[in-house]
């Protein structure tokens, strides 16, 4: 009888924490087939941009004593920037009402290449050389490593490099199909 009473006298709250739980198994199997959508290569092409360019990159120095020494390599670089959806986890994901809110990391460089049959033309002084030679220095080894960042300011100058809002966009328009798959709304930001 005490067992029946208090069965009774809790059912509602019973009730209330199996749908509390069922939702938050739910929310777990929403949130790993989102996840495995996201993570596909078709969507990673969505926040992924391709960058390439010709650049210039000069390097001068000069000493007193020593005179000038003068670098340029003209070279073709390509950068792949965007929004690396690998990134996202478990703590990304917030569910208010029938909307999912994911959250993605800032934009990063996912890999940058230099052709490597790039053209170099130094100029240097017999002293420089002499130098060069002496203390172990390569003009050609310092210009060359200045292109990524001369590179990279050169494609934040000229507006190449998405912001992430742009992927968002991308993002967002796609999300219609991960919608259609979950049974939620769902807005990347």
């Amino acid at each position: 009888m005490v067992l029946v009473f208090a069965f009774l006298f809790l059912s509602p709250y019973i009730a209330k924490g199996m749908k509390l739980l069922k939702s938050i198994i739910g929310f777990d199997t929403v949130v790993e087939s989102t996840m495995s959508i996201i993570k596909s290569e078709d969507v990673m092409f969505l926040v992924m941009k391709r960058i390439t360019s010709q650049i210039i990159v000069e390097k001068t120095d000069f000493n007193v004593f020593l005179g000038k020494r003068e670098g340029v390599i003209s070279c073709l670089v390509n950068m792949n920037y965007g929004i690396n959806l690998r990134k996202i986890n478990e703590n990304s994901f917030q569910r208010v009402g029938a909307k999912l809110y994911i959250k993605v990391p800032e934009p990063e460089e996912f890999d940058f290449a230099i052709d490597p049959n790039y053209r170099f033309f130094g100029k240097e002084s017999g002293w420089n050389i002499i130098m060069d030679n002496i203390i172990d220095k390569n003009l050609e080894v310092e210009t060359r490593s200045l292109i990524k960042e001369q590179a990279y300011a050169f494609f934040k100058n000229h507006d190449m490099i998405p912001s992430k809002n742009t992927m968002l966009e991308r993002l967002n328009r796609y999300s219609q199909i991960i919608s259609d798959n979950i049974g939620l709304e769902v807005e990347f930001n």
